[in-house]
């Protein structure tokens, strides 16, 4: 979500001093906007490459005594390249030499062996993560710009990682002190960032007074492979601090909403189509043509309704509930994700207070997704914001099955 839009909606429903929650955080776009504009904010996202991105967002960076701190750092990690190499673990090895020459492999294991020598802390660290992130795509064999792991057709020697790595933390760094200058945060709210599979992580939540999300507008098994495309930074990462990979990121888009049936339960003890006529009406279109497909589309959303029952007992009374949705196609369906997600938060006790659409330009994405490019389609051509407000508590007994591979390690 744009930040000009995640702070209007900030502005327009919540107070300096309210607790905005964004269970869905990503870069950390909304709870930047809400710290900026004086509300507390938790953000919680599975992804811990996500959680690392938006806790370096959040640094105070200023352009005169920071400076100097962080371009210590990254002379300091440049200073102390040496033969000593460390690799990710062995079980990485065949990803590695998919992705990545020889060569590349080499540097980037001096990096990370340089990164642990120095062994800088707090949000030094972080930032030269980061700044390392950046750099292992950048040396890999992924094709730059893309969504997917899409390997380039013409692979040629590489740059040296370690001449990539400070050139893009001095380009981090200035893009920070950009960011500070343009919304600095208010020194004086509480910011948390948590790395949890989100309805675990909302049973521990205070109650929040707006609830401003981005949700998936589909599993990330068939949309957007969030796990898919962190993989590799992920693979890296891990070599230098193993919370980077503790639930593999080989396997999180199959485990994120409407995964695969290998990480969970399929039964559930709701009828959504009795709910939602909208996705009544999608179900039975996109069954005459996939079964298989129309399955998929159920299982992502009794993922979401489970998560909304969190979301509603986590709401203060009388507090918003704002979600910025895209449709999708599933099948050769139009499906409105807002508006079915609308009215599974009416049947829990939410009443919409308004629909706003917002135009998108030149946002595509691959018409095939898992096998490979083919083309790109107008897949979303405008965002639709639905606001609701919290007016009754229905929420169900919620069921007993979840994930049978949750939990990762938090850090806030």
């Amino acid at each position: 979500m744009p930040y000009p839009v995640a702070e209007e909606l900030v502005r327009r429903w919540s107070r300096p001093g309210d607790l905005v929650l964004d269970p869905f955080m990503g870069s950390g776009t909304t709870i930047r906007a809400a710290a900026s504009n004086g509300r507390s904010a938790l953000g919680i996202d599975l992804n811990p490459l996500a959680s690392l991105i938006a806790r370096v967002g959040l640094n105070t960076t200023d352009a005169g005594s920071d400076v100097a701190i962080y371009n210590a750092a990254r002379i300091s990690v440049v200073e102390a390249i040496s033969d000593t190499v460390l690799y990710p673990a062995d079980r990485w090895r065949d990803r590695i030499d998919t992705w990545f020459l020889p060569e590349a492999q080499y540097g980037l294991a001096r990096l990370a062996a340089a990164i642990k020598h120095v062994s800088p802390k707090g949000h030094i660290l972080d930032f030269i993560l980061l700044a390392f992130s950046r750099t292992v795509r950048r040396s890999s064999l992924a094709r730059p710009g893309e969504l997917k792991l899409w390997r380039r057709r013409f692979a040629s020697s590489p740059e040296d990682p370690v001449d990539i790595f400070f050139r893009e933390a001095a380009h981090l760094h200035w893009s920070l002190v950009a960011l500070h200058a343009h919304s600095p945060i208010n020194p004086d709210v509480r910011v948390s960032i948590v790395t949890a599979d989100a309805e675990n992580a909302l049973d521990a939540v205070p109650s929040a007074d707006l609830v401003l999300t981005s949700p998936p507008y589909g599993d990330a098994w068939t949309t957007v492979a969030y796990g898919n495309f962190s993989l590799l930074n992920r693979i890296w990462l891990s070599s230098v601090d193993e919370t980077f990979a503790e639930l593999s990121p080989a396997t999180e888009d199959a485990r994120a909403l409407g995964g695969s049936s290998r990480f969970r339960a399929e039964d559930f003890d709701v009828d959504l189509l009795e709910i939602s006529a909208a996705l009544s009406r999608a179900h039975t279109l996109v069954t005459e043509r996939s079964s298989e497909r129309a399955r998929q589309l159920l299982l992502f959303c009794q993922d979401m309704f489970s998560l909304l029952r969190k979301l509603v007992r986590t709401a203060s009374p009388d507090g918003r509930i704002v979600l910025v949705l895209g449709p999708r196609r599933v099948s050769g369906t139009w499906v409105d994700t807002g508006w079915i997600l609308g009215e599974m938060l009416d049947h829990l006790g939410c009443h919409r207070e308004d629909r706003q659409k917002r135009r998108i330009t030149g946002k595509r994405l691959p018409s095939r997704t898992l096998q490979g490019p083919a083309g790109l389609a107008n897949t979303i051509n405008e965002e639709t914001i639905d606001i609701f407000k919290v007016t009754s508590r229905v929420v169900p007994t919620p069921s007993p099955h979840r994930f049978l591979e949750i939990s990762p390690k938090g850090r806030n």
